[in-house]
């Protein structure tokens, strides 16, 4: 579909969904890697990229279109990296209560 991110984004506030489908193809690859250079893996980066689309979706009627959409975009990813990789690294730092802590084998050898 042709026409500026602006015109695409303000049709799909109106829900047109070839327009926000178009803005999704368009910029896709461009979220995955900034997403992928904050959370530094690519699952986490994938979860990250989805999640910016689907917030991009939700807040499309509070986007202004004299502004640059992909500016916008980009902050919405940056913030949903942050956020996926604070989450992760929440994860990996529990331990489930009752395990014992990793200490290295005593024995000589």
């Amino acid at each position: 579909m042709e026409g500026s991110d602006e015109v695409l984004a303000e049709r799909a506030a109106a829900g047109d969904m070839e327009a926000f489908e178009s803005l999704v193809n368009r910029h896709r690859l461009g979220v995955y890697r900034l997403a992928r250079s904050i959370t530094g893996n690519h699952d986490d980066a994938d979860d990250a990229a989805q999640e910016t689309f689907v917030r991009v979706f939700r807040a499309l009627e509070t986007y202004d279109p004299k502004r640059p959409f992909k500016a916008w975009l980009k902050k919405i990813a940056h913030n949903t990296s942050l956020n996926i990789l604070r989450s992760s690294r929440a994860r990996s730092s529990r331990t489930v209560e009752g395990d014992p802590p990793d200490l290295p084998d005593p024995s000589p050898g």
